[in-house]
This record gives C-alpha cells, structure tokens and sequence, in this order.
C-alpha cells in the first residue's frame, strides 16, 4: 500500500518498524500473562512494555491491546503487588503511589482494548 499521507507514522515501512517495536514490548507482557508464576520483581517489566504499547498504540497507530491480555493482567497484577510488596519494605508513601500509577496503566491498557477491539 504505501504511503497514504504526509504523517511519520501513516506509511507502510514506518507502520513495520513500529509492529517489530511493539512486538518487543509486549513479549514480556505476554508471558508473563501466561504463566502461571509470576512474582513482585517481574512487574516493574511488565508495567513498562504496557506503557510502551499503549504510547505506541496512542501515538503511533500501533494496534490495540488485547481486551483478555487487558482483563488477565489487570487481576494479576494487583493480586501479586498486594500479596507481595511488603517483601521489598516500601519507605513512606511508595506503595500507595506506586499502586495508584499501577492502577492507572492497567486502566488505560484495558480501556484501549475496550476502544481497539
């Protein structure tokens, strides 16, 4: 197809290189999602290729999150970082804060699912 307009990110070959990008991000995301372990070191990975993917689906015209993918990892997530974030012996606030921005990820990746698919 092509080029179909002026934009870095409305062609074929930037389209591509975008895909191979996301497909980066988003093997963690996916296996860990799969797995049936999965533990307080690993999120802090998962946490960042779903931020990729969402910057990249908003800004970038990546394709969007998978709603099942969106709904898994958001019980998952939760579950392990309330279960196990007192074993890191958070100082102050941080687990309120960080909680909230975890929150927040995983409610803008199943919204985008939602609006995606």
């Amino acid at each position: 197809m092509g080029t179909w307009s002026a934009g870095n990110f409305q062609n074929d070959a930037a389209l591509d290189f975008v895909e191979d990008v996301l497909k980066t991000a988003t093997t963690e995301v996916e296996a860990f999602s799969a797995s049936p372990r999965g533990g307080i070191e690993d999120l802090d990975v998962v946490l960042a290729g779903m931020a990729i993917h969402l910057a990249l689906h908003e800004h970038c015209n990546a394709s969007a999150p998978n709603l099942d993918l969106a709904l898994n990892l958001r019980e998952k997530v939760l579950r392990i970082y309330d279960e196990q974030i007192d074993s890191l012996k958070p100082k102050g606030d941080h687990k309120a804060q960080r909680r909230a921005i975890i929150e927040d990820t995983l409610r803008k990746y199943e919204a985008a699912a939602r609006e995606g698919g």
